[in-house]
């Protein structure tokens, strides 16, 4: 990268949003713990949003006289933002950073994409492989080559409740077990106790709670899910093991599409593989299912994306 130039990597989520700008080998990073997927808050709290996380790093490229780390109004921007497949949506959301970014750059180039697309640009390249992020949501992207043309193969991500394996869906699960047991249906009294100790609520609070669903709130309910499979609880440690299955199968679809036959390189990334016993359980599935394949996890991709591209250069121009 130039040393005129700055680069500014934004990836955005269901459960939160990360930007990182670089120049000269240092780095400012921000981040925000809110919704940033624009098909949940629409374009104008994701627009305000954004703003939230990027202003405050933007500033600092018209503070050069008091910041040698940033003194240029050149920017090179990559974006993954998730929910935004759609061509319309990605569109609007395109025109979004673009009012955001200009004012701070006399010079601005900005490649938008999903969140699983940049990330798959920076593990996989041009080469062949396999993508999966697995938070709020769940989406899977296979690039590989076929007679000598590129191939691209994407499953999941069409809402994190219709997503398999997503936090999103282990939390319903767990939600719907909890409720089940108010009602006397279930007794799943390790769940409820887990539920109100985490939220510091009664147990006849949970309803009020998460109904209606939203979908951050029950992806978080995850976490619970977790923690009762680690106290032995037969359904969470049932639910986790589904969610897992469930994940390498959206895998194995986009692999027998691209007919990727072995050697298999897998890039795992999402709030569920932070968790050890997600990671373990995958791990096992794959090897079980693709014998052969290579699992990496990307524990920060933000800062694999922006390493990418900072070593691509002019490759971030659109």
């Amino acid at each position: 990268m130039r040393d005129d130039r700055a680069l500014l990597a934004i990836e955005t989520g269901g459960s939160r949003g990360r930007a990182a700008m670089a120049r000269g080998g240092s780095i400012l990073e921000r981040s925000l713990a809110v919704d940033l997927n624009p098909n949940d808050t629409g374009f104008d709290l994701f627009g305000r949003r954004l703003g939230s996380l990027l202003i405050p790093l933007l500033a600092h490229l018209r503070a050069g006289q008091h910041s040698p780390m940033l003194s240029s109004a050149s920017l090179d921007v990559v974006a993954g933002i998730a929910g935004a497949g759609d061509p319309q949506i990605m569109e609007r959301c395109r025109s979004i950073l673009e009012r955001l970014l200009k004012p701070y750059a006399s010079r601005l180039r900005l490649k938008a994409m999903t969140d699983v697309g940049a990330l798959a640009g920076a593990c996989i390249g041009d080469g062949t492989g396999i993508v999966l992020i697995a938070g709020t949501g769940s989406i899977c992207l296979g690039l590989g080559k076929r007679g000598g043309r590129r191939v691209r193969r994407r499953v999941g991500g069409r809402g994190s409740f219709l997503d398999p394996g997503s936090g999103s869906t282990l939390g319903l699960a767990i939600l719907d077990a909890a409720l089940a047991t108010l009602d006397g249906r279930m007794n799943e009294e390790v769940l409820v106790g887990l539920i109100c100790d985490r939220y510091g609520i009664r147990p006849e609070e949970i309803p009020p709670r998460f109904l209606p669903p939203d979908r951050r709130e029950v992806a978080g309910l995850a976490r619970v899910a977790l923690e009762a499979y680690a106290a032995g609880d037969s359904f969470a440690r049932a639910a986790v093991r589904s969610s897992a299955r469930d994940l390498v199968g959206l895998v194995l679809e986009v692999r027998e599409t691209l007919k990727i036959r072995k050697g298999v390189k897998v890039f795992a990334s999402g709030g569920l593989f932070a968790s050890p016993v997600v990671r373990r359980l995958f791990s096992r599935n794959i090897a079980r299912r693709l014998p052969g394949a290579r699992v990496t996890f990307v524990d920060d991709p933000l800062m694999r994306i922006l390493g990418e591209f900072t070593k691509m250069g002019s490759g971030t121009g659109s």
